[in-house]
C-alpha cells in the first residue's frame, strides 16, 4: 500500500531508513554538549589545583647559641634564653613544614574532585549522544 503526502496518515512520518529533522536537530545538540562538554573538562583539569610545592615562607634557621659568663646566674639566664629563642624556632619550623604538607594534600584531594567532576561530564554527554543516536533505529 502506498500512501502520498498528501494522506493524513503519511504527513510527518518518516520514510523508514531516513532521519526526521526533529532526530537530526537532536544528534545535532547532543554533539554540540558533547563538545562543550570536553572543553569544560579541558578546562577543569588544566584549573585543578597543584600543590605549591615550596612553603610561602622560609624556615627559621638561626640557633641561638649557649654562652659562659663566669657567674652562674648570668650563665643561667643567657641559656634559658637560648633554649626558649631554639624551642620558639623549631615550634616555628614544625608548623610551617605542617601547613606545607596539608597545603599539599588539600591540593591533591580537590584536583581529584576536579578530574572526577570532569569524568563525569563528559560520561553524562557521551550517554547523552549514545541515547539521542539509539532513538533512531
Amino acid at each position: 500500500m502506498h500512501l502520498d503526502s498528501s494522506s493524513p496518515s503519511a504527513a510527518g512520518t518518516p520514510v523508514r531508513g531516513t532521519a526526521s529533522p526533529s532526530h537530526t536537530s537532536a544528534v545535532a545538540v547532543a554533539v554540540l554538549v558533547l563538545v562543550a562538554s570536553l572543553v569544560s573538562a579541558v578546562v577543569l583539569i588544566a584549573a585543578a589545583p597543584s600543590p605549591s610545592g615550596s612553603p610561602d615562607a622560609d624556615l627559621l634557621s638561626q640557633e641561638i647559641d649557649y654562652g659562659f659568663y663566669g657567674g652562674d646566674a648570668y650563665t643561667g639566664i643567657q641559656n634559658a634564653a637560648a633554649d626558649t629563642g631554639n624551642a620558639v624556632v623549631a615550634g616555628g619550623n614544625a608548623t610551617l613544614e605542617l601547613l606545607t604538607e596539608l597545603d599539599e594534600a588539600s591540593a591533591e584531594r580537590w584536583a581529584h574532585l576536579y578530574r572526577g567532576l570532569a569524568a563525569m561530564l563528559v560520561l553524562a554527554a557521551v550517554a547523552n549522544l549514545g541515547r539521542t543516536l539509539q532513538r533512531r533505529s
